[in-house]
């Protein structure tokens, strides 16, 4: 990680590093203006021989409730409610950062249906 922080024309000084969590899909949060805009609910199919994720898949909030958390929309609105808090707390984090408000930003989280009406939510 260090070679990564020294290379040149890098001037960042975090470095966030991303580890794999099970989960049933992702959810792309857009946010505008502190606000989430947009949800994409997406997953990929497979992961090829080399690790690699492949073939990525949208669906829409009903088919991927259906799909991916066995009807239970009860879960959906535990995941996006928890996420909203995920979102705003990763504002919060980047206004520290700079004192500049954050205008626009995708988070991506990583969502796991843990039980009837539940949901747990990882950052990415």
């Amino acid at each position: 990680m260090q070679g990564l922080v020294t290379t040149q024309g890098v001037e960042s000084t975090a470095i966030l590093v991303q580890d794999f969590c099970k989960n049933h899909f992702e959810l792309r949060c857009f946010v505008v203006n502190g606000r989430i805009e947009h949800l994409i609910y997406s997953t990929f199919e497979r992961v090829d021989p080399d690790g690699y994720l492949r073939d990525f898949v949208k669906l829409e909030r009903s088919a991927a409730i259906a799909t991916w958390f066995a009807n239970d929309s009860v879960a959906m609105e535990d995941a996006e409610r928890k996420a909203s808090r995920l979102v705003r707390h990763w504002l919060t984090w980047l206004r520290c950062r700079s004192a500049e408000p954050t205008v626009a930003f995708r988070c991506d989280l990583l969502i796991t249906r843990a039980g009837p009406g539940k949901a747990e939510v990882r950052a990415i």
